[in-house]
């Protein structure tokens, strides 16, 4: 099973895919907790030419680097953790690319996602928890941290993207997904996905 955590940066996903993770290592389950972009040896050196660099890019190599790193997170961890049983739990995956590059970068979300299909090996997400968080709020606890590339372009950027996430239920109508009101407590939210999995897993 693949449970991806998605949302706008700084909106709590990777505490909450933490404490998913978490919890379900405690009820007994095979889990393996993976994020995006990293990870594998390529993977991070996708991450620091995309995210870490000061270097101005271009909005289709944005894609492709990120497309490449997916495909070699699929490669390494993501389907041999699936054919092992095991439930692998992402904070990010591909629909980061939909909507950052897809939709926020206006370079269109199916043209995007016709790349990623290559990448993705047909691994698409069982569940996907977004979580929506005022941008407003986001940016707050986002204050004291070292901004990447992508997170120093501001209030509207973020904006953006909160819709872009809100729209995926049209783009992929029969998947499933759980929006999260991401102003909740940490426990809150915890609990309400974690009552969404077991319901909707057959866990």
């Amino acid at each position: 099973m693949l449970i991806t955590f998605e949302g706008i940066d700084g909106c709590g996903k990777s505490t909450i895919s933490k404490e998913v993770f978490q919890e379900l290592k405690k009820r007994g389950f095979s889990v393996v907790l993976s994020r995006e972009p990293g990870v594998t040896a390529v993977g991070q050196k996708i991450r620091e030419m995309v995210l870490l660099s000061n270097d101005s890019m271009d909005s289709m190599t944005e894609v492709f680097l990120f497309a490449a790193n997916r495909s070699q997170h699929v490669a390494e961890v993501i389907a041999p953790s699936i054919s092992e049983g095991k439930i692998v739990i992402l904070d990010r995956y591909v629909d980061s690319s939909i909507v950052y590059q897809g939709y926020a970068r206006q370079v269109g979300m199916e043209d995007v996602y016709a790349i990623n299909r290559y990448a993705i090996k047909g691994y698409l997400p069982d569940i996907t928890v977004i979580i929506d968080t005022p941008p407003e709020i986001a940016m707050k606890r986002m204050k004291d941290k070292n901004p990447d590339r992508i997170e120093k372009e501001g209030l509207s950027f973020q904006k953006k993207l909160q819709k872009g996430f809100q729209l995926l239920v049209e783009f992929f109508p029969k998947r499933n997904f759980l929006f999260v009101d991401g102003s909740l407590s940490v426990s809150e939210i915890k609990n309400e996905v974690m009552d969404y999995i077991i319901k909707n897993a057959g866990l």
